[in-house]
């Protein structure tokens, strides 16, 4: 299990208000982005990128999972 000191991974959970649930797809390290694909209720995805510093920080081990916070 991941926790807040640990780095952004493929793989992981993630969540916002706007697209719920996810799973990050890639991290690009070199331009320091996060790509993730969210899963809708009717049964589509959609694919979001962040900016690395969107994500760092905010995981919420009760979750276990990344927690994307509108500014």
């Amino acid at each position: 299990m991941a926790s807040w000191q640990e780095e952004v991974q493929s793989g992981q959970g993630i969540w916002t208000d706007e697209d719920k649930n996810g799973k990050i797809t890639d991290v690009d390290w070199e331009n320091q982005m996060v790509f993730a694909e969210h899963y809708r209720q009717d049964g589509s995805t959609v694919k979001r990128c962040y900016e690395f510093d969107e994500v760092a920080g905010s995981y919420d081990e009760r979750l276990n999972q990344w927690i994307i916070v509108p500014y």
